[in-house]
């Protein structure tokens, strides 16, 4: 593609050499990187120095939120240094003079956050940031609790998942593995899976084929092989592509064979696993229903939006207002008044007074 690649670990001192060659810059972007980097703090230092005043850094990285839910103790790894949520984020960057403005949670890596950093007091916190930072509140994820109870799952994972193994093992069944990924190798270590219950792991990448796993030394075939062999089970290692894999694999799915999955529960995956998507397009709405942009208002206090206002056209300038507001807790609001003020109020939660 023609893009200058430098081929250093980034530092605040590259940075600094990077300034006088380039300048800064409008936007960095970093995917699966920042979980991996020991010092972030140097990091930090290095992606001030290179970013704009009213420029965007944008970080991408698997989601704490989501590795707790679905149990995916197999992103728990050596190259994974740290494990982020949007708060821990949140502490890291406003030490750097930092902010994260907007967020959204992307399906790579089997949950991923992606976040969006400014300087401080550049862009408007958005809705969306608020109702995650909110959610993590909520399902605490500042206390040690949800990780022990983490544990706890993981424990008992390990256990169905073995006796799942073992019970086709016993059976007489042809057990195999699909990917060699970094993901398989903590599970085969952590449940014990060797040569003995897992025969082979079949991978598409040509450096792997022929080597074994670590740990267990699981050898790695192509899957050509796989698909000549034709096993009863194979493992899906790389679970987080479930969808992709099985509607690759559908020849080996039409001679009988299944794919075991272990998370977030070990189960076998049925031939039509997740291949529904929602058709829904917009000429099915109903006729006569008109979409209305919502206008939001959102802080770290909370969030208001306003769904009719007296000058939407369908109204004809004969309606008030209809707002819905969201506080967050520990957070007490005042109402303004107007010298004509009529007012219907409903408190769907919490306490209101007047």
């Amino acid at each position: 593609k023609g893009i200058s690649t430098i081929t250093e670990f980034f530092t605040e001192n590259l940075a600094n050499k990077i300034l006088l060659t380039k300048g800064k810059f409008r936007v960095i972007f970093s995917a699966n990187v920042t979980l991996n980097i020991i010092d972030l703090h140097d990091y930090m230092r290095g992606i001030n120095t290179l970013l704009e005043d009213k420029g965007v850094f944008i970080t991408e990285d698997p989601y704490l939120l989501n590795i707790l839910e679905t149990n995916a103790y197999d992103q728990i790894y050596d190259e994974h240094i740290w494990y982020f949520s949007l708060t821990s984020l949140t502490n890291l960057f406003n030490m750097h003079g930092l902010e994260i403005f907007d967020a959204e949670k992307e399906d790579v890596h089997g949950g991923s956050m992606r976040v969006y950093v400014s300087k401080k007091g550049i862009y408007n916190k958005t809705l969306k940031l608020m109702k995650y930072l909110e959610e993590e509140k909520q399902k605490n994820l500042h206390i040690t609790n949800p990780y022990f109870d983490f544990a706890k799952r993981i424990e008992e994972n390990k256990i169905k998942f073995t006796n799942l193994i073992q019970n086709f093992k016993n059976q007489g069944k042809k057990i195999v593995g699909y990917a060699a990924a970094s993901k398989g190798t903590v599970v085969q270590n952590f449940c014990n899976l060797d040569n003995k219950i897992i025969d082979y792991i079949s991978d598409s990448t040509p450096y792997k084929q022929g080597l074994y796993t670590p740990g267990k030394h699981i050898p790695i075939t192509s899957p050509e092989y796989f698909h000549n062999d034709n096993p009863d089970h194979a493992v899906l290692f790389a679970w987080n592509h479930a969808k992709e894999i099985i509607e690759k694999e559908q020849e080996f799915l039409k001679k009988g064979g299944r794919f075991i999955v272990h998370l977030p529960e070990p189960r076998i995956l049925e031939s039509e696993f997740e291949t529904h998507s929602d058709t829904t397009k917009s000429s099915d709405l109903i006729e006569g229903i008109e979409l209305k942009p919502l206008k939001i208002f959102a802080n770290d206090q909370g969030y208001l939006f306003e769904t009719l206002r007296n000058d939407d056209k369908i109204y004809g300038g004969e309606f008030g207002q209809v707002l819905i507001s969201e506080i967050y807790p520990g957070i007490i609001k005042g109402f303004h008044l107007h010298e004509k003020h009529d007012e219907y109020t409903v408190c769907v939660k919490g306490n209101i007074k007047y």
